[in-house]
């Protein structure tokens, strides 16, 4: 994939479809890009700084290997003892959550949600208690916790008290 403008790295970076965001360690990498890039001021059809090339053309490799990645579609049985694991984290450029279903014994990621930190930068702990609010916002406790057994994981014991 060459992509020697801001113009076609947003085009190709885009072209993920990741409803479940199961994919989220690559195409995260793709918004920081994007995220450099704005901040370079650069205009659609200006050419890319060459050390912005080489972190694309990591990324490109990445994401062209992506369709070689296959997650189960079904993951969880109906009647078994179900256990939904959320774990959220934070990092200065990004904050997110994961889900995990334990069923016998066996985890699966069942779904996952990122966004980027905001620009004006917080603290690590500010971050951290975002991610959880949006694991609840987008996973609800009580929706699902009627069904199956939940449990919140926190990275921090500054944030533990939100959990």
């Amino acid at each position: 994939m060459e992509a020697s403008t801001k113009r076609k790295i947003l085009s190709e970076t885009s072209k993920v479809f990741d409803t479940l965001s199961l994919y989220l360690p690559v195409t995260v990498r793709g918004h920081l890009l994007m995220r450099e890039l704005w901040k370079l001021k650069l205009h659609w059809d200006d050419p890319v700084p060459q050390i912005m090339c080489f972190v694309w053309k990591t990324l490109a490799s990445d994401l062209s290997a992506i369709d070689s990645v296959s997650f189960p579609r079904r993951v969880l049985d109906e009647g078994k003892d179900t256990k939904l694991f959320l774990f959220c984290d934070a990092a200065k450029s990004a904050y997110g959550f994961t889900v995990y279903a334990v069923q016998d014994g066996k985890s699966s990621l069942v779904f996952a949600k990122a966004k980027m930190a905001p620009l004006q930068g917080r603290s690590l702990p500010t971050l951290e208690l975002l991610s959880v609010f949006l694991a609840v916002k987008c996973f609800p406790k009580g929706h699902y916790c009627k069904k199956y057994l939940c449990d919140y994981r926190c990275p921090r014991s500054s944030v533990l008290g939100s959990c």
